[in-house]
């Protein structure tokens, strides 16, 4: 028993070590995209102007107030930006296996399978506030866990300060304090259920009272939502691939190189496979000794992502993917708990996928961006247009480094950085009136469209068509994810 508990600990600390690794190797190596670029702006800013833009935003404000402080220490550079999220991640790989340890399931299974997933991996690397959402549900589950083992306040206290720090990291967290406050009731324990029910009201209370001075940013931030917001509304396809996206499996290229013979469409076929399986394995599990435990673990990990699916078949959807990346957290002790062999071959097709995930990786390469703009012959006056007008933010970061303050004379509508909208929107031509006034006073002696995201923001190319008719095309440069640049004369 000792050489086994010792043999389980080696492999849990291999599984941090290794998962440290591939988290901090090469993290400032691809550009900061879109949303990166937006963070690194925020925490630029002074701490009570801050606030204010964050209530501006759609998200809390906690993950970029310890940004704030951490690059006032550390720096705004790509390493330094991405590196908390990268901590975040480590901790996270000891908390989900300190659950497992806690639960009749694989430590090490538990620790690899989420130590792997590509998608882990992916959000550690990023300068958002996912994986800090992910550290702060592994933590309220394991502090559920241990006060249904052996009641003690202090289990409570801490459950309540990871879950109030959540509530105000992620708006969606109340999704996963609703799954937890089920899992409560579900997961086996001697506690009685009238103490289940009575520490369950204690956390609901402290959480409510603490969490009501956001209140009102929420219902603001919620209305702006409502008014005008991206978000497609999830059909089966879209659920199956959040589904296998916890379970780190994604379509990348190893499966179209090694399926192909298996599958006519693995982009669509892999990730459905993936969810299936996990649904036979849930149904399996269901008739096994520990069904209680499987139902526990299965509703914290994925009511959460159901629920907001249901809720987006409404008037608004609000089936934002990487919301529920802490579901990774309850499906990897989840995975851990089956046979020894199958949770190899768990192991083994998560790291098979990471590799590939590795090779195929790319962000929107705002940094090649910027070298573009700055390579262009130098002239006196440059109006510099971005669609969708965001993408100023992540250019921004490198141009400046580049070149100096940038002088746009934008015009209004088409340059707006304080705060930035959620997208510049180009849907009819009455939306190009302020350009036009602005190219009609020939001030600039070129123009430098840089377009992103045009999908939404610009799907018919109106920009683009009006400045090609107007003006002369000197050059066109493409850059991965689609960011073009042109410059017309």
């Amino acid at each position: 028993m000792i050489n086994q508990r010792r043999w389980s600990g080696f492999c849990v600390a291999a599984a941090m070590v290794f998962g440290g690794l591939i988290r901090f190797i090469g993290i400032g190596r691809l550009s900061l995209w879109f949303d990166e670029g937006y963070t690194a702006w925020l925490v630029n800013h002074p701490f009570g102007e801050l606030i204010r833009l964050v209530r501006a935003d759609t998200s809390p404000p906690l993950y970029y107030i310890l940004l704030h402080f951490w690059t006032s220490i550390f720096g705004s550079s790509e390493i330094a930006l991405r590196s908390l999220s990268a901590i975040f991640g480590i901790a996270a790989i000891a908390l989900v296996a300190a659950i497992a340890r806690r639960l009749p399931v694989h430590p090490a299974g538990a620790a690899w399978i989420f130590a792997l997933s590509w998608w882990q991996v992916d959000y550690s690397q990023e300068a958002r506030s996912y994986e800090m959402t992910v550290l702060l549900a592994a933590l309220m589950l394991y502090s559920l866990v241990r006060h249904l083992q052996k009641p003690d306040w202090r289990w409570l206290v801490l459950l309540i300060i990871a879950g109030t720090c959540g509530l105000y990291a992620n708006n969606f967290m109340p999704l996963y304090i609703a799954a937890l406050a089920a899992v409560a009731m579900i997961l086996p324990s001697a506690v009685s259920t009238q103490r289940r029910l009575r520490d369950g009201a204690i956390v609901t209370s402290a959480l409510a009272v603490i969490y009501i001075p956001w209140v009102a940013s929420l219902a603001s931030q919620i209305q702006r939502v409502q008014k005008d917001f991206w978000i497609p509304r999830p059909g089966l396809l879209a659920i199956c691939e959040e589904l296998a996206r916890i379970c780190g499996i994604e379509h990348f290229w190893t499966w179209d190189r090694y399926l192909h013979w298996l599958m006519t469409d693995t982009s669509r076929e892999v990730p459905v496979v993936a969810a299936s399986l996990l649904t036979i394995g849930l149904i399996i599990a269901f008739f096994g000794k520990q069904r209680r435990l499987v139902l526990a673990l299965a509703v914290a990990g994925l009511a959460p992502p159901l629920l907001a699916a249901l809720i987006s078949q409404g008037p608004r959807s609000i089936f934002l993917p990487a919301a529920f990346v802490p579901s990774s957290v309850m499906l990897a002790v989840l995975m851990a708990g089956t046979r020894r062999w199958i949770t190899i071959i768990i192991v083994a097709l998560i790291a098979i996928n990471l590799l590939a995930f590795e090779i195929e990786r790319t962000k929107e390469d705002w940094r090649g961006a910027a070298q573009v703009v700055t390579a262009l012959p130098p002239v006196p006056h440059r109006l510099i247009i971005f669609v969708a007008n965001e993408g100023q933010l992540p250019f921004d970061y490198y141009y400046r480094r580049r070149a100096g303050e940038i002088e746009t004379g934008a015009p209004a509508g088409f340059f707006d950085i304080d705060p930035p909208r959620t997208q510049l929107r180009v849907l009819a031509d009455g939306d190009l009136d302020s350009l036009r006034k602005q190219i009609a006073t020939g001030e600039f002696d070129d123009v430098v469209l840089v377009a992103a995201h045009t999908d939404y923001s610009d799907p018919l190319g109106r920009t683009a068509t009006y400045l090609r008719d107007t003006l002369h095309l000197a050059q066109r440069t493409e850059l991965s994810n689609e960011i073009s640049i042109l410059e017309f004369k």
